[in-house]
């Protein structure tokens, strides 16, 4: 279930795929997890965040797209890691360049706020067998991402 890189060729349906990742997940939850099912959630909607941005904005340097996500229980939280073929981006210098939402719920542009926002211990960097990777923790006990400032 967890701990298993689990892998995403599709573009077309990469969103719905993993969000049927995520509600196998959800319907196999115990409260005997390391985590709560809201942290779960939270996850989901970081996961999520990335792999939309993915399908509408990356550019991949192969013929074939591969994206793939991995969530492990880990210190009352969970490790979320999703890795692709993608050329990347700066994600450092985005987020610098653009610290806050300008708009009251704007149409577009809030996902990387809400991963920044829902993450603990942020990284994107190259991925250990080329590509890129995001790794990021979401923790039992944090606030809520939905606590965004607004300008």
């Amino acid at each position: 279930m967890y701990n298993t890189m689990h892998y995403f060729t599709d573009l077309d349906t990469i969103v719905d795929d993993v969000h049927g990742l995520f509600d196998r997940w959800q319907s196999q939850y115990s409260e005997q997890e390391p985590f709560s099912l809201d942290t779960l959630l939270t996850a989901q909607l970081a996961v999520h965040e990335w792999v939309a941005n993915l399908q509408r904005h990356a550019r991949f340097a192969v013929a074939h797209p591969r994206v793939g996500v991995c969530v492990s229980p880990s210190n009352n939280g969970l490790a979320c890691v999703v890795e692709d073929n993608s050329v990347g981006f700066d994600l450092a210098t985005y987020l610098a360049d653009n610290p806050e939402l300008t708009d009251i719920m704007p149409e577009r542009g809030m996902g990387l706020h809400w991963i920044n926002a829902c993450a603990n211990d942020l990284r994107y960097q190259q991925a250990p067998e080329g590509g890129q990777q995001l790794a990021f923790f979401v923790g039992a006990n944090q606030d809520s991402c939905l606590d965004i400032q607004f300008s």
